[in-house]
């Protein structure tokens, strides 16, 4: 096993004590027998980037006692790691979350699902104007969502240089109606809706089957707008309004993402931010040494080998410093992980996730047909039932020899250098915000660690549950053909 160094040159592997076994698949283990409760068909899916998660505490001294601040916010952040398609790419025991909405995806699907409920009652001159509708609202959304970046860019640039807040809403108001797009993207809003209701009325125009109406009622529920909040894209206490934030008062701002809030269809996570800020479920220690077996969880999981692609442990140093971690790292003794806990925040989807339709008759009668969505790199073949936080992690390692390199000085918040365990960064590549207590380095003659602040949430990777019903159909027809 080894220690990988990154540097500007190329830099050779570092032997991290060969004798140990700790690796990649041994932490899979642990941390999946910490969070449990995985059903049929769901995998853990480990990140490569442990990146930490902004969870607020309370309110300004001035606040009132109990008040929390920024929790919108912080929803805001977990929402928009669930809301990521899958990349259907093992990659040592994890798939990668792509930059695309899983949201977008299953879009598209529920509108071609819905083709297979009213296709024999509609005209062909009605399903072209359907597909045609419907075209056109998605490069209208793309367009929305293009002005809607880019003011957000502007008017955070406008507002640094003239010494306004970000989150001051009178003066946002006044600056998008000179520079801004915000009247623009309320008449985009106004014709997508002019478009879903001309596609709404042709729908209802049709009496699909009693076995359909669960899949028009899901469609319906995508395409309401009651299923949607604006979600401060900044933390709540720099907005004005901010102590009464509420589903009510950021459900009833204006259609449309803008520089100031980000429209997203709802979704809620269990535990709230109360029990993931100082819930202990899943606490663990672990220790391993020499005499530690090896897992091949990973391998059992995902039907590939969890020994590649990245190292357990990095580091980012010269290659003069590398020189010497390779010394000190080759008579390492042992190794102790702890976290303060470990745990799911499962995603509680509303009426407008449904995953049963995935496996829907007209889908396994049309298969070929969602193979964009099932198939082998679909974007629907893997989605996240549950975002996997871990608390207050540490990293111990026991030496033989005492610890020549100052790890301390090189890999504080502050330092030089970037230290990685088991995708955990610490040093400078740790990107502490300004609500996380910065790590601790400490090395007492044998012993070295690293560890997170008690308070701060790391999101380490995903509950992803795998939609099987391509490979069923398949399998099926291969046995009817005696293929299989």
């Amino acid at each position: 096993m080894y220690l990988q160094l990154f540097a500007s040159s190329p830099v050779k592997p570092i032997p991290l004590a060969e004798a140990l076994k700790i690796s990649l698949d041994n932490y899979y283990a642990l941390l999946k027998i910490q969070v449990g409760s995985f059903q049929a068909n769901e995998f853990l899916q480990l990140k490569l980037v442990a990146d930490i998660l902004d969870i607020s505490g309370t309110w300004p001294a001035n606040a009132p006692a109990g008040a929390h601040f920024y929790p919108w916010h912080s929803v805001f952040l977990m929402l928009d790691q669930a809301d990521r398609q899958i990349v259907p790419a093992p990659i040592v025991g994890g798939v990668e979350s792509g930059a695309e909405r899983m949201t977008n995806a299953y879009g598209t699907f529920l509108q071609k699902l819905m083709r297979y409920v009213v296709t024999k009652d509609l005209t062909l001159e009605q399903q072209a104007s359907i597909a045609n509708w419907q075209q056109q609202i998605r490069g209208l959304n793309d367009q929305s969502l293009s002005l809607a970046m880019a003011d957000r860019q502007k008017w955070n640039g406008y507002a640094l240089a003239m010494g306004l807040s970000p989150t001051d809403a009178s003066a946002y108001l006044q600056w998008s109606g000179q520079f801004g797009s915000q009247q623009t993207i309320a008449q985009i809003y106004g014709q997508v809706k002019q478009l879903q209701n001309n596609i709404q009325m042709l729908y209802d125009s049709v009496t699909p089957d009693p076995s359909d109406k669960e899949i028009v009622d899901t469609y319906n529920a995508f395409n309401n707008p009651l299923q949607r909040l604006r979600y401060p894209l900044y933390e709540d206490f720099l907005y004005d309004t901010g102590r009464q934030f509420s589903p009510g008062s950021l459900g009833g701002l204006p259609l449309g993402d803008t520089a100031q809030f980000s429209d997203r269809r709802a979704v809620t996570f269990d535990p709230f931010l109360d029990s993931i800020k100082t819930g202990a479920m899943g606490h663990f220690t672990a220790h391993w040494d020499r005499t530690t077996q090896q897992s091949s969880e990973i391998s059992t999981d995902w039907k590939a080998s969890g020994s590649g692609g990245w190292g357990p442990f990095g580091a980012s140093v010269s290659v003069e410093d590398s020189k010497k971690i390779t010394n000190d790292f080759k008579t390492v003794t042992s190794i102790d992980l702890a976290a303060a806990a470990a745990f799911r925040a499962k995603i509680v989807y509303p009426t407008w996730f449904n995953p049963t339709l995935f496996s829907h008759q007209h889908v396994k009668d049309n298969i070929s047909d969602f193979a964009e969505f099932f198939g082998t790199t679909g974007s629907l073949l893997y989605y996240a039932t549950a975002l996997i936080l871990v608390r207050g992690f540490s990293a111990g390692f026991a030496n033989s020899q005492a610890w020549t390199y100052d790890y301390k000085e090189h890999f504080s918040a502050s330092g030089s250098a970037g230290f990685n365990c088991l995708g955990y960064n610490f040093g400078a590549s740790a990107a502490y915000s300004s609500d996380v207590h910065e790590h601790q380095v400490d090395i007492a003659n044998t012993t070295l660690s690293f560890s997170d602040d008690a308070a701060t949430v790391r999101f380490v990777g995903y509950a992803v549950k795998k939609v099987t019903v391509m490979e069923e159909s398949l399998n099926f027809h291969f046995r009817r053909s005696g293929l299989y």
